[in-house]
């Protein structure tokens, strides 16, 4: 009962924000997201060797996508 008590006066006293949209998102960023992704994947399911060329691939494709994110966010 307290603990529901704590977050009813929570939600009444700290103020909601809503998640702010990146412009540009869909452009650059997504797919380089779900390119980072499918390697990241491709790498775990083959035993996340850190000397191989997928690992290699998913380095890059990583960097690339957090660049990406860093430019379109500043």
């Amino acid at each position: 009962m307290f603990i529901l008590i704590i977050l009813l006066t929570s939600d009444m006293c700290i103020p909601s924000t809503k998640k702010r949209a990146i412009v540009g998102w869909n452009e650059g960023a997504e797919p380089a997201r779900k390119e980072a992704i499918f390697w990241h994947r491709l790498w775990v399911d083959n035993g996340r060797s850190s000397q191989s060329h997928i690992s290699d691939i998913r380095h890059r494709t990583r960097y690339n996508y957090k660049r990406i994110v860093k430019i379109r966010t500043n």
